[in-house]
């Protein structure tokens, strides 16, 4: 499990957009909720203990084709010091996907896999 982690870990930051000291990393997504209107998808990303505490989702991008949402949300974390030692914990971070149009039917898949990974709606 460990290791698994490590390589999430250590692939979202090979993946991210970088700023000076931080990188846009893009997060996994473990489910996914949908409102009562189907409007905005609650989900939880998993993402490192690198994540800015205080403002961690950098973006959020959906896209829509027929009965497929894809979403994919980058969060911002910095940059570890060379000498520093990184405690590989998950660290969860509940996001807010607003939708133009009620989810239905859609399925939804997470953009931060390639290929996108299905994910389970509930």
């Amino acid at each position: 499990m460990a290791v698994r982690l490590l390589l999430a870990v250590s692939a979202m930051l090979l993946a991210g957009c970088s700023t000076p000291g931080h990188d846009e990393v893009a997060a996994s997504i473990g489910s996914v909720r949908p409102s009562a209107d189907g409007r905005v998808l609650h989900a939880s990303v998993t993402g490192s203990v690198l994540v800015d505490q205080e403002d961690p989702v950098a973006r959020v991008g959906v896209e829509r084709d027929g009965d497929r949402v894809e979403v994919t949300v980058w969060l911002r974390q910095r940059r570890a010091d060379p000498d520093e030692a990184i405690i590989m914990i998950a660290r969860v971070v509940p996001v807010e996907v607003p939708l133009d149009e009620p989810l239905g039917e859609a399925a939804v898949y997470d953009g931060s896999a390639d290929p996108p990974r299905l994910v389970r709606v509930g």
